[in-house]
Order: structure tokens, then C-alpha cells, then sequence
């Protein structure tokens, strides 16, 4: 398939391509810090909640140190 028709409207269209990229890019970016936001989010709420969480036994290792 040749690439000379999509080349072709964008170089025509240039304006209408720009405003299109610019748009997708914010949207992109938006919605990206908003997945990232819930996350850290979620892991805080976790975080919190086990710190309530007693334990019986805790098991310190240390496995990089060379003997």
C-alpha cells in the first residue's frame, strides 16, 4: 500500500493533524496520571491497613551479605 494518500492529507491538513496529536497526547497523559494516582493511592490505603494487622513471629534475612 502506498503512503503517498496518508502524507498527502496530512501535509493538507496539517493544522487539523497538529490539533488532533496535541489532543491525544493531553488525553494520554490525563488519563495516565490519573491510573498512576489510584495506584499510589491503593498502595497508601493497604500500607495503612496493615499496619493494624498484629503479627506473632517476624523473620529478619540478610541474603546479600558474602561469608
Amino acid at each position: 500500500m502506498s503512503l503517498t494518500y496518508p502524507v498527502k492529507h496530512v501535509f493538507r491538513n496539517w493544522k487539523l493533524f497538529a490539533a488532533l496529536l496535541i489532543g491525544v497526547a493531553l488525553a494520554a497523559t490525563f488519563f495516565a496520571g490519573i491510573g498512576v494516582k489510584v495506584d499510589a493511592s491503593a498502595e497508601q490505603a493497604i500500607n495503612k491497613q496493615l499496619n493494624y494487622i498484629k503479627d506473632d513471629m517476624q523473620v529478619q534475612l540478610a541474603l546479600n551479605q558474602i561469608s
